[in-house]
């Protein structure tokens, strides 16, 4: 399930549930896929009825903000990591999510780049763009592109609420989403060439403790995979994974249909 999706359709008892997925929190619109994730931002209340805490304050507001954009910064920073050992031989390998293959990974992940940095215009349209990466190495460009949003959020940290359709999110939120979805594929990149990349535990920790403020039992099976249970004193690492319903002991394993089309 992508961030995109999450925040767009109308209410998830109103659509078909699709295929669990263990991939992520962010990316475009799919009519059929439904999305909660925000909804308490324009309202009093959150979506599973809780009450929603307000803020203390515009001085609030900004320390979230940058700290949000300083998360963001983490996550893109580890995910260059990934990036850089990208082959076009690696292309066609599978991933850790299930339906996709490294190519189509790396596809919607030039799709998550194109929302975040909409995002910090303060609005992100419904539906995408052409959003594939071309090139016999997509990886280079989404290099760049990880690059280059960095700088687009600190030019756009005044930008508090962020809007899409007819909802509004803030936008220490729309980072850490991003932030989830950055470093975990980041994390799938790697294990797809056969490379051991561990995410840093510190950033790990801060990073399980939002998907478990932001990923509830209402998302399984229709947005994320159920969580896969592993031992207590597993690194921190493996309990985002696991939180998240990815094996973090998942090997690659050929790819007979090749480099599909997304």
């Amino acid at each position: 399930m992508s961030e995109r999706e999450w925040t767009t359709a109308k209410d998830a008892n109103d659509s078909p549930q699709p295929r669990p997925h263990p991939s992520s929190a962010w990316g475009r619109a799919r009519p059929q896929e439904a999305s909660s994730w925000g909804r308490g931002q324009a309202s009093a209340a959150r979506p599973d009825g809780r009450e929603q805490v307000p803020a203390g304050g515009a001085g609030d507001c900004g320390r979230a903000t940058i700290a949000g954009a300083a998360l963001l910064e983490r996550a893109i920073d580890y995910t260059l990591g990934s990036l850089r050992i990208v082959t076009p031989d690696a292309l066609c390998h599978t991933t850790p999510c299930a339906d996709w293959n490294l190519r189509e990974l790396l596809d919607h992940m030039n799709d998550t780049l194109q929302t975040l940095n909409e995002a910090a215009t303060g609005q992100i349209a419904p539906y995408p763009k052409s959003i594939r990466a071309h090139g016999a190495n997509p990886a280079l460009a989404l290099r760049d592109g990880a690059r280059d949003l960095l700088g687009h959020w600190a030019a756009g940290l005044a930008n508090d609420l962020i809007s899409i359709a007819d909802r509004h999110l803030t936008s220490p939120m729309v980072a850490a989403i991003g932030a989830i979805e950055i470093t975990v594929h980041g994390w799938d990149i790697s294990k797809s060439c056969g490379e051991h990349h561990p995410i840093p535990p510190s950033l790990a920790e801060e990073l399980l403790d939002l998907a478990r403020l932001f990923i509830t039992r209402r998302d399984r099976p229709s947005r994320f995979a159920p969580q896969l249970m592993i031992p207590p004193r597993a690194p921190a690492q493996n309990h985002l994974l696991a939180y998240l319903g990815r094996d973090p002991g998942w090997l690659p394993t050929p790819d007979p249909a090749g480099s599909r089309q997304p």
